[in-house]
């Protein structure tokens, strides 16, 4: 039996797989980038003291700048590009599962008093009548931190000692250190594209456990 494409789950999939090539292309730009920086530097001309001190500075703006701003920043845009994905799939699903009678509540774009967009989601899933309880408890754990890192660069551009949920970063942060989140010597979020990776394969787990619970079509 071969089961017909469901172009709604096909399509919300392949919005998400195309975040993971996003990153590996920004990956891929930031290396090339700072492999051309570092040829420059190498071909500069040096013959005397004051040569040999402006390559040590160009050298030390060169780690700076390709070791730690720049695609620290860059992953600060990823992650907020990221979860607006999620956040505009998630309210596209919602109203997909209302048109297919699974559920029936709506999922409310006005949130409750200190609701998170993904505590919005989770509330919905779970709502009477045919409450789905098919996410589970480390999944939420990661889409709720994932939330809360967001909203520390949407508000502090990262800087962590600014933040009034200091604590909560800092918790997460140590809870993902060996998937590349860190405090820089500023305090500011430190990204690697590992933790990016990881947070687009939590994305694409958690569509992806809707969908085959509450039978959609194969994505392809």
């Amino acid at each position: 039996m071969i089961l017909k494409l469901d172009l709604f789950r096909s399509d919300t999939m392949w919005l998400i797989e195309k975040l993971g090539l996003y990153l590996d292309s920004m990956d891929t730009a930031i290396a090339d980038a700072r492999l051309k920086d570092r040829e420059r530097i190498d071909r500069l001309n040096i013959k005397t003291q004051d040569g040999f001190d402006d390559q040590q500075e160009h050298l030390y703006l060169h780690a700076l700048l390709f070791d730690e701003d720049f695609p620290s920043k860059l992953r600060y845009s990823f992650l907020l590009m990221s979860y607006i994905v999620f956040e505009s799939a998630s309210k596209a699903l919602g109203e997909e599962l209302n048109r297919r009678k699974i559920v029936g509540p709506k999922l409310e774009k006005k949130r409750k008093n200190g609701e998170s967009w993904p505590q919005a989601v989770r509330r919905f899933l779970e709502s009477e009548p045919n409450s789905i309880r098919i996410i589970d408890a480390a999944m939420w754990t990661e889409l709720f931190a994932f939330n809360d890192l967001r909203n520390c660069i949407v508000h502090r551009g990262g800087d962590v000692n600014s933040w009034d949920k200091s604590e909560r970063v800092m918790q997460i942060i140590e809870e993902n250190k060996n998937r590349g989140l860190a405090l820089n010597d500023k305090g500011f979020i430190q990204i690697e594209v590992v933790y990016c990776r990881h947070v687009v394969n939590v994305i694409h787990g958690f569509f992806d456990r809707v969908f085959e619970e509450t039978g959609f079509g194969p994505a392809e």
